[in-house]
């Protein structure tokens, strides 16, 4: 009458009916993830967000099967980001989408390690510069080229200079900064260094001005220099940013995109946009959403989105 098969044992003439649950359990677990990777309500159908909770209960304890290809990719992205319960996701993505993730605390080398351990090297590697992810890079992926987010870049003079610059230094420094994330060719980058050498050539002896502790008061002391330093730079902060910038254009890490050796099948990209755009933010969004989880289900939210 229930519509339930009936199982008869011819041995011992037995009969009985049994339950099958896959069909039920396989709706809710179709509406279970449509809840956990998209930023919609609970679809309750009449019923109360209590027994919508006990009814899925069983599959907070679920969790995708990740399967990596063993694929070698023309560029990965790499890069972290912080969430609830203190803890940063590691994320690996390529053009087409999210590769691999890691948990951790912070971005620390062990870290970046545990994530690149899992993936073939790619012939570019994308990153922000953390100190972590480029001593993970040294040493897991050593054939790997690298190229650093020059939106980054870009951000780390603009911290210094600001976006109004008053000095004719910094002036020049702002320039280089905008003309950076225009570079598209070859061209366009050996004019871009020919300028940084220009302002080198302008700019040296200002960057050379020294401070002494004897002619300076106590308030106006920097922090750094507040123990035992006699004298100091006084551009500290504009000279150690044009020091990396030269250190970058040593080690061929601003422009490795438009390298024409390398041996890709796809277009370059100069920095990490892709990820922090079309992951990052989003995840930022999805979890934001849901806010108030708690800390289990919001890992395990985290692995299924992130796996979808």
């Amino acid at each position: 009458k229930q519509g339930r098969r009936r199982w008869y044992c011819k041995e011992c003439h037995y009969s009985f009916t049994a339950i099958d649950d896959r069909q039920k359990h396989a709706q809710e677990f179709t509406k279970f993830l449509t809840y956990i990777t998209t930023t919609t309500p609970k679809n309750l159908d009449q019923a109360s967000t209590r027994t919508w909770d006990r009814a899925h209960a069983w599959c907070w304890h679920t969790r995708p099967a990740w399967q990596l290809t063993g694929q070698v990719h023309d560029q990965v992205f790499i890069d972290g980001t912080y969430i609830a319960y203190n803890w940063c996701v590691l994320i690996a993505s390529t053009h087409e989408g999210m590769i691999a993730y890691q948990l951790c605390d912070r971005e620390s080398k062990a870290a970046y390690l545990a994530l690149l351990h899992r993936l073939p090297a790619p012939i570019v590697v994308t990153t922000d510069g953390a100190p972590g992810a480029l001593a993970a890079i040294r040493q897991e992926w050593p054939t790997a080229r690298v190229q650093r987010c020059l939106v980054h870049v870009q951000r780390n003079i603009r911290q210094v200079t600001t976006t109004r610059p008053q000095t004719k230094p910094h002036k020049a420094l702002y320039k280089l900064a905008l003309d950076l994330t225009k570079v598209t060719t070859p061209a366009a980058a050996i004019a871009w260094q020919n300028s940084l050498h220009a302002f080198h050539e302008l700019y040296d002896d200002w960057l050379a001005e020294k401070t002494y502790r004897e002619k300076t008061p106590l308030e106006n002391i920097l922090s750094f220099a507040r123990k035992n330093k006699k004298w100091w730079y006084t551009h500290h902060p504009t000279r150690r940013i044009v020091g990396a910038l030269d250190r970058y254009v040593k080690q061929g890490v601003l422009f490795t995109f438009l390298d024409s050796s390398l041996e890709v099948s796809t277009r370059l990209e100069s920095t990490t946009n892709r990820l922090e755009g079309g992951v990052n933010a989003p995840l930022k969004e999805f979890l934001h959403s849901h806010r108030g989880w708690s800390e289990s289900h919001l890992l395990t939210a985290l692995d299924y989105w992130l796996y979808s």
